[in-house]
């Protein structure tokens, strides 16, 4: 019997070339005989392109959604929508276009729900004042123009430009040893 995991088979054959397995890899006329096998299916079901074409469609989204709910950006919406389509597989019910519609519309409104309690304003425990920020804000001035001009002396340090530079003067860089004084003994 044909199912709307048609695409789903499909590209797992088309990946079964590739497989790292070996146990799971196929040869290419394995993959052959069996793409045969599936579009003979396809032309026993269905008598003309016009009646295939939704079926395709259909197969192609669920496999989508069953993607999605695996891996993708609201994974738990499209889990909704894998779950509906994979209830009505189970009734043996074969997936039309109209059932993947439904199936996304339910992915929406999930992540319209979800998205509508994560937007809601939360109750803070505390109030805070423009005062408080305020006093804050200049707190936090005054900490970086004195971090900055602790910055600027050392910065001044290294450069030479200072009488207390001892790494580097004019550019020039000065040995340490020079500097010591050896006792005579």
């Amino acid at each position: 019997m044909i199912n709307c995991t048609f695409m789903e088979d499909l590209s797992e054959l088309l990946n079964s070339a590739t497989e790292d397995h070996q146990c799971r890899r196929k040869t290419f006329y394995e993959i052959d005989t069996e793409f045969e096998k599936m579009t003979a299916s396809l032309l026993k079901n269905f008598n003309s392109m016009a009646s295939l074409m939704p079926f395709l469609g259909a197969s192609l989204r669920q496999t989508m959604i069953r993607k999605l709910a695996m891996m993708g950006k609201g994974k738990d919406g499209w889990e909704k929508a894998d779950e509906h389509l994979t209830t009505l597989m189970d009734q043996e019910h074969m997936i039309s276009l109209e059932d993947t519609e439904v199936a996304v519309k339910r992915c929406e409104q999930h992540l319209q729900r979800a998205a509508t309690d994560d937007a809601s304003p939360k109750v803070l425990a505390t109030e805070i004042s423009a005062q408080d920020t305020a006093a804050e804000l200049a707190a936090l001035k005054a900490t970086a123009k004195a971090q900055d001009a602790k910055t600027k002396a050392l910065s001044a340090q290294l450069r030479g430009d200072t009488s207390g530079a001892k790494r580097a003067r004019n550019g020039k860089h000065i040995p340490v040893a020079l500097f010591k004084t050896y006792d005579k003994v």
